[in-house]
């Protein structure tokens, strides 16, 4: 079982894509990369392939 709230999901997803995602787990949402990364400790980064992580963000995370 994945803890609630541990998924980072970064950038965004389609419509159906998200409807799955939210039946499954509960995501973090940090749709806007150049806002400030939501407060909370992260176990993995929910991303889809054409959005570039940035390595700032890397860095922040635990």
């Amino acid at each position: 079982m994945i803890p609630v709230n541990s998924v980072l999901q970064v950038g965004q997803f389609p419509e159906v894509m998200q409807a799955v995602i939210d039946q499954r787990i509960t995501p973090v949402r940090y749709p806007d990369l150049n806002s400030s990364i939501p407060p909370g400790s992260y176990e993995s980064i929910l991303i889809r392939s054409n959005t570039q992580l940035p390595v700032e963000l890397l860095e922040k995370l635990p």
